[in-house]
């Protein structure tokens, strides 16, 4: 499991990302970042997620429910030495692999404070080059002086203390010279301790990386987790559907920026807007009359959109799925609303009020201002049908009788149902398949009309 597209690893000033590569061959990302984990789990689907280094103040943190999420689609999560280490220790109950003594720390809640892990770092552009000492790496290595009887025990704890007091982007050695100083540390202890800590440095972080990493080599298939379904929250659905980002090779956006832009720039927005909120309204009163569609009717609403769509092929059915960054549960999601929003319009129709579809679908036409155009046209219609049929309504049509005249329609014109026309009907405002076939048979005659206008 160590193709490079199959492994993620969220990468900062823990580990060289030289020397990173040289142990593991994966695709490194900077230091994670709220939304990060979601995004990559949705886009790239990767089989393993490897966190060590997040972002903790310059921009908001990896949330755990991100993490659940990836967990939920299969992915192996495995977390060490910052940030990994921290969510590691939370998550660990729901499936999150926690790797080296850094993790194991928190996980046994030995060490709580979360700035030990933390340290100022400078940009990307400069191999993220340390500001400041990490407290985690100066507690294993004060442990190790004690071991080696180099400094008492009660002076290492005093410099730890001494440490742990300083704000973590001040925790340089000449900060913690004066805080030493300040403390009535005699300038030779100061010295001596410094030049320890500056030599014998024990860098857990990057110890317990390079663990996390030689362990990604040694996972096999049976290590992916169980799909569970944890629940969703609203602050989780917030992320996931407002502030999830689309990645590309050359920028990133989040779903909100794209709907921003849409609502500025979009030639028919005012009308994509009201129907969208339509659809909201028509999910709220679905869920009020707890209307639940069959998986039948979700499955014939997938069919409808696909053939209004012209998407056939299972490849093309996926392909559009990745084109419009929607999972399948998403998808299934999407046309469980639009089934229950139909069996509502079906209740509409086989109502005893059909006069209502027929006012509502004019309404429409008046509120996009193309009524005018088809009232015109379905005249026009007409006269042609008169002028050619003037006793239409009144004589035999051997014509309406079999499929064919359905069928030749369907070939020849820009009709184009989305469901077999016996369903289709029944939601379009005719009574019987018979009068479908009139309107038809009308249309054609009316066309032969005109065309024999035009060429005689």
């Amino acid at each position: 499991m160590t193709n490079p597209t199959d492994t993620i690893i969220f990468l900062g000033p823990t580990l060289p990302l030289h020397e990173a590569q040289h142990v593991l061959n994966a695709h490194y990302l900077p230091p994670a970042k709220q939304g990060d984990i979601l995004t990559i789990a949705t886009q790239l689907k990767p089989k393993v997620i490897g966190l060590i280094d997040g972002f903790f103040m310059q921009a908001l943190s990896v949330w755990h429910k991100e993490i659940l999420y990836a967990l939920d689609q299969g992915i192996i999560v495995l977390g060490a030495s910052s940030m990994g280490a921290l969510r590691a220790a939370e998550t660990a109950c729901y499936g999150m692999r926690g790797i080296g003594k850094i993790f194991e720390l928190y996980h046994k809640k030995e060490v709580i404070d979360d700035d030990e892990v933390v340290l100022i770092h400078g940009p990307a552009e400069e191999g993220y080059l340390p500001l400041s000492i990490p407290l985690i790496n100066v507690r294993f290595t004060l442990k190790k002086a004690r071991e080696l009887n180099r400094f008492s025990e009660e002076l290492c704890t005093q410099f730890f203390s001494l440490i742990q007091s300083l704000y973590f982007p001040e925790r340089t050695w000449h900060n913690i010279e004066i805080r030493a100083l300040e403390r009535g540390i005699s300038h030779k202890i100061i010295t001596e301790m410094l030049s320890f800590l500056r030599k014998e440095m024990i860098d857990q972080k990057k110890l317990d990386a390079l663990l996390l990493l030689e362990t990604i080599k040694t996972l096999s298939p049976s290590d992916t987790p169980t799909k569970k379904r944890h629940e969703k929250t609203p602050l989780f659905d917030a992320l996931y559907h407002y502030d999830r980002r689309i990645c590309t090779p050359k920028e990133e956006i989040s779903l909100r920026q794209i709907a921003q832009y849409t609502a500025l720039h979009h030639p028919d927005f005012n009308t994509l807007q009201f129907h969208s909120l339509n659809q909201i309204l028509v999910d709220l009163l679905a869920k009020i009359l707890q209307i639940i569609p069959s998986k039948e009717a979700i499955e014939e609403e997938k069919n409808r959109f696909f053939t209004r769509h012209r998407l056939e092929k299972e490849e093309e059915q996926t392909q559009w799925m990745e084109r419009n960054r929607l999972q399948m549960e998403e998808f299934e999601e999407f046309m469980s609303k639009r089934a229950a929003a139909r069996s509502l319009h079906r209740s509409l129709v086989l109502g005893q009020v059909p006069y209502r579809q027929t006012k509502a679908l004019l309404e429409e036409l008046k509120w996009s201002n193309s009524y005018e155009e088809w009232e015109a046209k379905a005249l026009s219609r007409e006269e042609l049908l008169k002028q050619a049929s003037p006793y239409f309504s009144q004589m035999q049509h051997p014509e309406l009788e079999g499929i064919d005249l359905i069928k030749n329609h369907l070939e020849e014109s820009l009709w184009h149902p989305d469901l077999p026309h016996d369903k289709w009907l029944k939601e379009s405002g005719f009574s019987s398949e018979a009068e479908l076939k009139i309107e038809i048979l009308k249309s054609k005659i009316a066309e032969a009309q005109l065309h024999q206008l035009i060429f005689f």
